[in-house]
């Protein structure tokens, strides 16, 4: 089995609090909602696959598609363990411009979901297979994706964003892939 692992392209995460302000190229991507009601930040990433189609032959398949991130910050409550919600993004968005208000939209349903304990830290690997052998077989447009952590309680989150100082905390996406075995 072979491995790449690209690196987040773009990245920004937008607050309810500041729906006009757009915080993109931040150290920091914020989810989940931090000290009351309208409090809520949710994280997008994109990550460009064009170097899978110069990688990976045709006649091989994706085996496996993680996404990496790396939680720098946790607010969950010590009584109750949250969930990060990954949803595939339904429209295109600019990193120097998207914010609360002109957030694109998601997918009804999420594409993955990993539970975050209170006072974790560190490295957290999310399924995402399904969704990026869709949009390698180019059956779902890659508009990215969204991170949404707990928004009925305050419980925030902060990922490494693409502007943290050590690049192997920043987000990525690690696929493996292997040639196709005919049946």
């Amino acid at each position: 089995m072979n491995t790449v692992i690209l690196p987040v392209t773009k990245s920004a995460y937008v607050s309810e609090y500041y729906p006009f302000k757009n915080f993109a190229f931040s150290e920091a991507l914020f989810t989940g909602r931090f000290q009351k009601e309208g409090d809520i930040y949710r994280s997008l990433l994109w990550f460009d696959l064009s170097v899978l189609f110069q990688i990976i032959p045709l006649e091989w398949c994706i085996k496996s598609a993680c996404l990496k991130i790396n939680i720098v910050r946790n607010e969950v409550p010590a009584y109750k363990p949250v969930k990060l919600r990954i949803y595939a993004l339904s429209e295109f968005w600019e990193e120097r411009k998207v914010n609360w208000k002109n957030q694109p939209g998601t997918e009804n349903e999420a594409e993955a979901e990993e539970e975050i304990a209170s006072f974790f830290i560190g490295d957290k690997y999310i399924d995402i297979t399904s969704l990026v052998t869709a949009w390698y077989q180019k059956t779902k447009e890659n508009y990215g994706i969204v991170i949404k952590g707990e928004e009925s309680c305050n419980s925030l989150l902060a990922l490494a964003g693409s502007g943290f100082a050590k690049a192997h905390q920043k987000p990525a996406l690690i696929v493996n892939y292997t040639q196709s075995i005919s049946t």
